[in-house]
């Protein structure tokens, strides 16, 4: 294990234990080549809600379910303590941020939602309060070159949950189906120029 503590309490008060850690230098793909993977994916949701520039978004949102799962992520890594190897050099330090901002903006952009099917209703939360949630199945299309971190945020999302009130019990996520199609390696086109 490259973490010096086997265990992080989160800012919410969950307790997780890390039981394996990788590492990969991700080295861009520069020689013409699409190595692009195409993964179909369901989830079941359990009453939730995602938050919006105060608004409740009560639908699948691809663009919301990323936002939350990389906020759950960051929560997760930030002030780990980590000990690496590098071509047989021991680096350790503490992980003050992370920034996947734009691995995550690829994702929204290319997820689709394809089909869903969810009831809204609204959830009583007691002494007068109430809050609106969705639950239902939904299926998606991505497409990403980076299925390490697409599969990490599904998990995260999956143990975790998504979006508002995550700790009254909403946001419970269930992956159903993720099916990845590695597609052959296509030649990109060259833009020819009068």
């Amino acid at each position: 294990s490259a973490f010096i503590r086997d265990s992080y309490k989160l800012s919410g008060g969950e307790v997780i234990r890390v039981l394996n850690v990788g590492f990969y230098e991700f080295e861009p793909n520069i020689r013409g080549t699409n190595s692009r993977s195409i993964i179909e994916w369901s989830v079941a949701y359990y009453p939730t809600v995602f938050p919006f520039m105060y608004h409740y978004i009560l639908h699948p949102s691809p663009a919301r379910f990323f936002a939350s799962t990389a906020k759950t992520l960051a929560q997760l890594l930030k002030g780990a303590e980590v000990v690496l190897d590098k071509d047989s050099e021991l680096m350790s330090g503490t992980i003050n941020s992370i920034n996947i901002k734009d691995l995550i903006k690829d994702l929204v952009f290319n997820t689709e939602l394809i089909d869903y099917k969810v009831d809204r209703v609204r959830i009583n939360l007691g002494r007068g309060r109430s809050t609106p949630v969705f639950y239902g199945t939904a299926e998606y299309v991505t497409e990403t070159e980076n299925i390490n971190l697409f599969n990490t945020l599904l998990d995260v999302a999956e143990f975790f949950g998504v979006g508002k009130n995550k700790a009254l019990g909403f946001g419970f996520v269930k992956i159903t189906q993720r099916n990845i199609k590695k597609p052959e390696t296509v030649r990109v086109p060259t833009i020819l120029r009068d």
